[in-house]
């Protein structure tokens, strides 16, 4: 099972957080990229938003890589600002996307 989370941060501008998760059995096959490409779209053209932003732990590999083939942004990194459950302690990579940057990445794809 794969899912996309919505969340709002800022109305006025609009701004929306996504979130997302799939179990272990379907990661590594796509789906999840697939899922948060639809949900942009949603975000942008049904929601009219102006930017798009995720943040990941560090050490999530996969999730770093979902939003990167989505085209968003490497926007920061907050080092060392979390303990995670194994007692390890990681940090938080902040990413963003802007609609016309959306709008770019969706008209070099309809080429």
């Amino acid at each position: 099972m794969a899912q996309v989370y919505i969340g709002s941060v800022n109305w006025n501008l609009p701004e929306f957080q996504i979130g997302f998760f799939v179990d272990k059995d379907y990661e590594g096959k796509g789906y999840m990229t697939e899922a948060v490409r639809a949900t942009l779209g949603f975000i942008f053209f049904d929601l009219n938003a102006h930017r798009v932003c995720a943040e990941c732990d560090e050490t999530n590999i996969r999730s770093l890589r979902v939003l990167e083939q989505c085209g968003m942004v490497r926007e920061g990194l907050l080092r060392e600002n979390k303990r995670n459950a194994d007692g390890t302690i990681s940090g938080t990579v902040h990413y963003g996307m802007l609609r016309r940057e959306y709008e770019q990445i969706r008209h070099s794809k309809a080429r």
